[in-house]
């Protein structure tokens, strides 16, 4: 009788280098075709088990592996999690691209410090507020309607909220060590809860309902910041923004870019779908060296000249449109 009777799973275990006392301690077994992990139990002493991309539906066998650092799922066919309840000392977890609804299981899973759960259909989120050592959470493309409660998660550097149905970042305003927040294409319209996130140097919050960006006023450490398709009136909260490497503000109504003049720090700056007339802001800003101006018909030809002489600067004018990069 084999013990593992999955023959794709057998044939990765063969093949798959031992350590120098003869045991598996590392298995990556990902796109193998394996649909049953009956008898991978045997090998205890495993630690990095890689299986994504195959036909997984059930994980029982995995309660048998508690030394297990890293657990990688992602693209099977993954509804419950029951199994995993017990790893209490995994700390880094992807389950991306599965049918999970319900995650209530890992909330006991404390050790958890990276936890990949992007494009599932989570509905509530209320196991993440035990993961207290998480420094990374992906919970993209969902769907929730309201983010996270992360009170207390202060070692958190990485939090991916992106498409989902989200109205309100109601919950992250404690969240003191963030640095990247991907929260694009949701429903957000008040951005009040990062007034206080200074740790931010990266934000997302494309295709969202914003129209005020007062609260981003404080948050100096900003060097890239995505606030496309949002109906946007005033840029003057980004006036002091100077750490600004890259700025996109496509189709967001703008006409005015004085806000813009003192961010010299500026790469890339994404204006394309606006109706902007006056580049003049534009012109000391020393190292911006891609431009988009695409469906800005409204700019005068002399201006436009003038950004085309710029050394360095890749511009992307009226008459040259193209996807964001």
């Amino acid at each position: 009788m084999n013990t593992l009777p999955d023959p794709n799973l057998r044939q990765a275990v063969a093949r798959a280098p031992r350590a120098e006392d003869g045991t598996l301690r590392a298995l990556d077994a990902s796109r193998s075709g394996i649909t049953d992990l009956s008898g991978i139990e045997r090998y205890p002493q495993l630690r990095v088990l890689r299986l994504d991309h195959n036909e997984i539906t059930d994980l029982g066998p995995l309660a048998g592996l508690p030394n297990l650092t890293g657990l990688f799922l992602s693209f099977n066919r993954l509804t419950d999690l029951r199994p995993l309840a017990g790893l209490d000392r995994l700390p880094a977890l992807s389950l991306r691209g599965n049918r999970v609804s319900d995650a209530t299981p890992l909330a006991g899973m404390t050790s958890l410090t990276w936890l990949d759960l992007y494009d599932n259909a989570l509905g509530e989120l209320r196991f993440a507020r035990e993961l207290r050592y998480l420094t990374r959470l992906d919970l993209g493309a969902n769907s929730l309607t309201a983010a996270p409660e992360l009170r207390g998660h202060g070692r958190l550097r990485s939090l991916e909220l992106a498409d989902n149905r989200i109205g309100s970042l109601a919950g992250l305003d404690e969240l003191s060590a963030l640095e990247h927040l991907d929260a694009a294409q949701n429903r957000i319209t008040d951005l009040a809860p990062l007034a206080g996130l200074t740790t931010l140097a990266s934000v997302n919050l494309r295709a969202n309902r914003i129209g005020s960006l007062a609260p981003l006023r404080g948050l100096s450490g900003l060097r890239s910041l995505d606030l496309s398709e949002n109906p946007l009136h005033d840029l003057e909260p980004l006036a002091g923004l100077t750490e600004l490497r890259s700025l996109y503000l496509w189709a967001s109504g703008i006409t005015d870019l004085a806000p813009l003049a003192g961010l010299v720090r500026l790469r890339q700056l994404g204006l394309a779908d606006n109706a902007v007339r006056d580049t003049r802001p534009l012109a000391d800003l020393p190292e911006l060296d891609l431009l988009f101006l695409g469906g800005n018909e409204g700019i005068d030809a002399g201006q436009l000249a003038g950004l085309r002489q710029r050394p360095g600067t890749d511009l992307r004018g009226p008459d040259w449109k193209t996807h964001r990069p």
